[in-house]
């Protein structure tokens, strides 16, 4: 039998035993998520996403916020799952409470687009914030937009381009394409086709359709670049691929 305090209860077990436990289930939550991610990836497994989500589940109930964000994207999804917006955004703020940055940016995304909760710009921009200051570049270029147009915050171009900045600064295709607009266009910054062209590279380098178009047209237009039709093609090409409408009209426009 278990020994019992005054008040009838099992005595509390010494912290060193009750740390010991946290660690352990610590440790069982991240590798019940990591073999997750293994199914949800495919890697050294057959991909199931199923088995992801049930895998994902019992960590995320363990108060795993990796596993909670990660749940809740593929509830976002559909994959593995029925798709369930509703279901998605307490997973997200479970993770986001933790600070969690991905699932901070996540829940922003679903509180400007009204998904699984009432649109709400303004929570979208502070936990925008919070994912942005943690260094998370999709954060810092969705809180660019919201700056860029006045969303949940003053509109201020100056703070959009700093944040686009930081974002192109990691890589992200979408900061790169909006700040590659803003060169061409000389707003906030002095007009610079040359560095439009560099940053539309950049972002069509990753498949961005939107980089594809806009250096498809900078190539079409001879802007920041010796003028060619046939590279202004291919460009367009790739961004029609992807289903860009504006791009298919630009082709039909070359084939006239």
């Amino acid at each position: 039998m278990s020994a019992e305090d005054a008040s009838g209860g099992a005595a509390p077990r010494p912290a060193p035993e009750r740390a010991a436990a946290a660690a352990n289930a610590a440790a069982t939550a991240e590798s019940r998520f990591q073999e997750g991610l293994k199914f949800d990836y495919g890697e050294g497994v057959v991909k199931d996403d199923a088995e992801a989500v049930r895998l994902c589940r019992l960590a995320a109930a363990q108060g795993h916020a990796a596993a909670q964000c990660t749940l809740g994207f593929l509830f976002g999804e559909g994959r593995g799952v029925a798709k369930d917006d509703a279901e998605a955004v307490p997973l997200y703020r479970l993770a986001a409470a933790q600070g969690h940055a991905v699932a901070q940016c996540n829940l922003g995304v679903m509180f400007v687009e009204g998904q699984g909760v009432a649109m709400d710009d303004a929570e979208a921009v502070r936990l925008y914030r919070l994912a942005a200051a943690q260094g998370n570049s999709k954060a810092q270029s969705n809180l660019g937009v919201m700056f860029e147009y006045g969303r949940g915050v003053g509109q201020d171009d100056e703070e959009a381009v700093r944040l686009y900045r930081l974002a192109t600064a990691q890589g992200h295709a979408d900061a790169q394409c909006i700040l590659g607009a803003i060169f061409e266009e000389g707003r906030v910054v002095a007009k610079d086709d040359a560095e439009a062209v560099r940053l539309y590279r950049l972002a069509a380098a990753q498949g961005h359709a939107g980089g594809q178009l806009n250096l498809g047209s900078m190539f079409e237009y001879g802007l920041g670049v010796a003028k060619k039709r046939a590279e202004a093609i291919r460009l367009y090409r790739l961004a029609a691929a992807q289903g860009l409408a504006q791009a298919t009209a630009a082709l039909n426009r070359l084939r006239a």
